[in-house]
């Protein structure tokens, strides 16, 4: 009853109704404020994996995106179906020391605490156009996939309706074998079991048709809606101590 209930599109979607004004603030072009606090910039990034410098002369390597906060993303964009998002990467300033070229690392790491916060307004805004760059590629990596899933599934479930017609149409000719008394047993089994092995095979192709494919295409939308999300970072000034 749980499948049959997803084939209909309103008991799919997620019933926030007016509380999404009081979850979610906007901004001054009402786009929706989804925010993102982390430490550092390879809380973001998936195990073993670093962001390159932001040196002119360092050669951008590809990344891929912590697996927690893709699905996290995917959470918060079924609950926001239609309106306009921005993702707001809210950090401390300190994270600034490890994306700045060697030049700037080195003034920052010479520089008490509160220096280190202020950094180059020109560091920042590098940051956040490479973050931004770095989202949106994977997700573009992402639609890639999940459109070859879609189209494997479906050429599975091809195969699989091609399979399953072709054994109810061969289990047909051996049910009528194995009809007389004296077929014996031996043929009556592979007449069932021809028989059970084409409704598998079809009931696979329809499952597939009819709810495996939908949870796909729902990432695959948001993949590329998460193309086209504006990216802001938001820097905090460490709190001082008592």
């Amino acid at each position: 009853m749980h499948r049959v209930a997803r084939l209909f599109p309103f008991r799919r979607r997620v019933p926030l109704g007016d509380q999404l004004g009081q979850r979610y603030a906007q901004t001054n072009n009402q786009e929706i404020i989804v925010p993102l606090h982390f430490n550092q910039v390879e809380d973001l990034l998936a195990p073993f994996e670093r962001l390159p410098d932001l040196s002119a002369d360092s050669q951008p390597l590809p990344c891929n995106l912590n697996l927690a906060f893709v699905e996290y993303l995917y959470r918060r964009l079924a609950e926001i179906p239609d309106q306009a998002i921005q993702l707001r990467l809210i950090a401390p300033a300190t994270v600034l020391a490890h994306a700045a070229p060697n030049s700037e690392l080195e003034t920052a790491q010479a520089a008490s605490t509160a220096q280190a916060s202020m950094a180059p307004a020109s560091t920042a805004q590098a940051l956040e156009d490479q973050l931004g760059d770095l989202i949106h590629q994977h997700f573009a990596y992402l639609e890639t996939v999940k459109l070859e899933n879609l189209k494997r599934l479906a050429r599975d479930s091809g195969l699989l309706a091609l399979l399953g017609f072709a054994a109810l149409s061969l289990s047909i000719p051996v049910d009528a074998l194995a009809f007389p008394d004296e077929a014996g047993m031996p043929l009556s089994l592979i007449g069932q079991g021809v028989t059970v092995f084409g409704w598998l095979t079809l009931w696979e192709a329809l499952v597939n048709a009819l709810w495996t494919w939908r949870p796909i295409h729902r990432q695959w939308q948001m993949c590329r809606r998460l193309q086209e999300t504006a990216i802001a970072l938001q820097l905090n000034e460490p709190s001082s101590a008592s």
